[in-house]
């Protein structure tokens, strides 16, 4: 599958040449990249470490993660949040971010401003899907530690609708005088396509350790090449 983007006006293209979005999978976390898996050889039945584990991994290579495309600084005074970023005065009209009122976010877990409300980062890229396509967003959830903010998560139909902003919230709420930066490059979020058909749930009773009990037990192993060959010869046969 497909996902497509364009500067949201032709004032944007430079960003075509500078902290484009880009495959997950060139984007990985430091700590992915410096960490090496690891297994005791006396206790062959143990995963390992999470490097091993192939869920993790392949969360954190696929998709399409989008960067910060500029510097963004909010700073909590007893007047009200102020944002600056690096675009400030660059696109006449166009604001690095946005405001949810508290009304839109009330009720839910969402961390609100002290002044009420939440932020919305207004995204400068057109997102584009094949016919019947959507593309679910959500925070890189493994790419930073302690991380002071998070980007919400959401599914839209991009098939149809491509000007989409990220809500966000900032956690803990900044108070007054605490200020956050989040630097250029720094991966916001990741876009997944996902089909548009209705998931329909199956329920069956168990009745025995029936197929699906002993593949998954044959396939746990602290080698995740062995996983990794389990679905290569499935998709060969497809």
């Amino acid at each position: 599958m497909q996902i497509s983007l364009k500067p949201l006006t032709p004032e944007f293209n430079y960003l075509l040449d500078t902290h484009t979005p880009v495959n997950a999978n060139r984007m990985l976390p430091d700590w992915w990249k410096k960490m090496k898996r690891f297994h005791d050889p006396m206790m062959p039945e143990e995963a390992g470490n999470i490097k091993n584990c192939p869920a993790v991994r392949d969360i954190l290579t696929q998709g399409i993660v989008v960067p910060a495309w500029t510097w963004i600084k909010f700073n909590q005074t007893k007047n009200g949040l102020v944002v600056t970023s690096g675009h400030d005065g660059q696109i006449e009209g166009w604001e690095v971010t946005g405001h949810h009122t508290q009304n839109q976010i009330e009720n839910t877990s969402v961390t609100e401003l002290l002044i009420g409300g939440a932020i919305k980062l207004n995204c400068p890229w057109l997102i584009k899907t094949e016919e019947n396509i959507q593309t679910m967003f959500f925070d890189p959830f493994y790419n930073e530690k302690d991380r002071p903010f998070r980007l919400l998560p959401g599914v839209v139909r991009t098939d149809v609708y491509h000007n989409i902003n990220f809500p966000m919230e900032i956690y803990p709420r900044l108070d007054i005088g605490d200020m956050l930066i989040i630097e250029e490059g720094t991966p916001l979020i990741t876009l997944l396509p996902v089909a548009v058909d209705k998931v329909k749930l199956n329920l069956e009773e168990q009745t025995s350790r029936d197929d699906w009990h002993i593949e998954g037990n044959r396939l746990l192993s602290y080698r995740s090449e062995r996983y990794d060959q389990v679905v290569k010869n499935h998709d060969d046969m497809l």
